[in-house]
């Protein structure tokens, strides 16, 4: 998702070719190796195999193009930490309550991860985006901001 953004950017510029040529080899890569994966070494797990194979190989290929021919790319240190506090909120949550199972166990791992998530982006200050939608948030709960 971090990469998505590139084809737009890609297939609206002079260079609109290249966004047909990724397109292709995604193609080429993707059906043979669906295929193999699935036969002869993975089952069922061969297109998940495949695919994040193809996907991680088809946008590194496009985010190394955006940087050195538009000098874009869409991560900072910010995507790093977000990524870090995801795994954080991750592992606390399936290590505290191993004990759950079912839709209990799935109920509560996903409210404490959405509390250590959510909570850790705004302590952080992860998202220059989220800062003002929480606030709004906080005012139609009339909650008083820094007042």
């Amino acid at each position: 998702m971090g990469t998505g953004v590139n084809s737009q950017i890609i297939g609206t510029s002079t260079r609109w070719r290249f966004e047909f040529y990724t397109g292709i080899l995604l193609l080429l890569i993707t059906l043979p190796l669906n295929y193999i994966l699935t036969k002869y070494y993975y089952g069922i797990l061969g297109p998940a195999i495949a695919n994040l194979f193809a996907f991680t190989l088809y946008n590194a290929i496009r985010y190394n193009y955006l940087q050195k021919k538009f000098n874009l790319q869409p991560f900072t240190r910010q995507t790093a930490y977000t990524i870090l506090l995801g795994l954080f909120a991750f592992f606390i949550c399936y290590f505290l309550f191993t004990d759950y199972s079912g839709f209990t166990g799935m109920f509560i791992r996903s409210i404490c991860f959405i509390l250590l998530y959510v909570s850790g982006t705004l302590a952080l200050k992860l998202s220059a985006d989220v800062l003002p939608v929480w606030n709004t948030f906080l005012k139609k709960l009339g909650i008083k901001i820094g007042e």
